[in-house]
């Protein structure tokens, strides 16, 4: 016996059911859309207007608050050293998942201004120091964590 879908359709099944059984319950606000579970269908399509407009407003602030630097920017000046250094470091270049002579090729274009790959850069440098606190901690004896604790003592 299947459910006919102009019942099924937008959880219709399962608000008359709620209504219901349990009336109360249709007080309670959905956790995905945050309004009522006894909502009519307008009510929700109004709501789900009303969301895309607030996210739309949100992020058109988000932008208007932005500092205006790219990371290209900042990974040739300001951070330039850290990329390096970390990017081209031996145990960097030594990973299996790494190509080492593409990513020195990566970072001297972009240190060169022959291509703009800072949020790439940006990426790797995440993945490589996620790899060394969580990889290499794991794996090595006398982790960064040890390390830490000796310098403190």
């Amino acid at each position: 016996m299947a459910t006919p879908h102009e019942v099924r359709q937008e959880n219709r099944l399962y608000s008359q059911v709620l209504k219901t059984v349990v009336p109360e319950m249709g007080l309670i606000p959905n956790g995905n859309t945050g309004i009522c579970a006894d909502a009519t269908p307008w009510q929700s399509r109004s709501h789900a207007v009303g969301d895309r407009i607030r996210r739309r407003l949100t992020r058109s602030q988000a932008r208007a608050l932005s500092t205006g630097d790219d990371q290209n920017h900042w990974s040739r000046t300001v951070c330039r050293d850290y990329y390096v250094d970390l990017l081209k470091d031996a145990r960097t270049l030594d990973r299996p998942h790494w190509d080492g002579e593409a990513l020195r090729s990566l970072i001297a274009d972009h240190m060169d201004g022959r291509l703009n790959a800072g949020a790439e850069l940006g990426r790797l440098a995440s993945v490589e120091h996620f790899g060394r606190r969580w990889i290499d901690g794991w794996t090595a004896a006398g982790s960064e964590g040890t390390e830490l604790a000796g310098a403190q003592a």
